[in-house]
This record gives C-alpha cells, structure tokens and sequence, in this order.
C-alpha cells in the first residue's frame, strides 16, 4: 500500500477593485507560498514525500511555478511541478450577466454587477485533484 502525505492550502491574492487580472501580471500569485513554504521546507518535503496542493497561483500559474522550481533548485531538490487553470471566466461575463434566472449573490441576493467586472473566477478546490492522483 502507497501512502501519501498531502498539505493542501489556499492562499488568495487580494485583487483591488481598481485593478484587474491584466495588471497584476507582473506578479500575480501569493508570494507567500514561495516564501514562507517552499524555500523553508523543500528538503524536508522532498525527504518526507509530502505532496503540496496550493491555491496560490493567482492569476499568473506559470510564475508561481517558476518560483517553486527555482526554491526547490536553490534547496537542491527537484519537485514535479504542475498548474492547472481554466478556471478564468472573465470572457464570460456578458454571458453570466443574461442568463435567467439572473445570478444573484448566495449570501445576499444582490443582483450581479452591472459596473465593470475585473476579476472572475470559478473555484472548485482541490479534491479531484487529489482524489484522481493527478499528484
């Protein structure tokens, strides 16, 4: 029997309402992951064989990944590393706007924003992931 060991987290990268997703390219995933995670524990979790799950790509994937990887390089390890996207659904919004019966907020009821939408993304979290071994 294969056991596996998952540390799954979620760490959000707060978008203002006067940026978009476009702007925050240049950096566009949560820092602290590499940071505070990856660079401290890499030996440990290459040793240990702890699979990481992390939502902390933002909206730059391919960033966050060049960071562990050159974290996990600067520990001396290597780490199979994969992103999974799809999740950006800001193409979409005129279509969410006129679907019926209109999108209203789950915990409030409001009606979906008619302003300027910056940010839209579907989150379904990470148990097919796990669940389906894609780690």
């Amino acid at each position: 029997m294969n056991l596996h060991i998952y540390a799954s987290m979620h760490l959000i990268i707060p978008i203002s309402t006067t940026q978009s997703e476009y702007e925050c390219k240049a950096y566009g995933y949560t820092p602290d992951f590499v940071q505070a995670v990856i660079t401290p524990h890499a030996k440990e979790i290459k040793e240990k064989g702890i699979r990481v799950v992390a939502n902390a790509g933002g909206v730059n994937l391919e960033a966050c990944a060049k960071a562990v990887h050159a974290a996990a390089t600067a520990a001396g390890v290597q780490f199979r590393i994969a992103t999974v996207g799809g999740d950006d659904l800001i193409g979409k919004v005129d279509e969410f706007r006129s679907l019926q019966p209109p999108i209203v907020a789950m915990d409030t009821g409001a009606a979906f924003p008619s302003e300027k939408v910056t940010s839209m993304n579907a989150y379904l979290g990470d148990g097919l992931i796990i669940v389906l071994g894609y780690i």
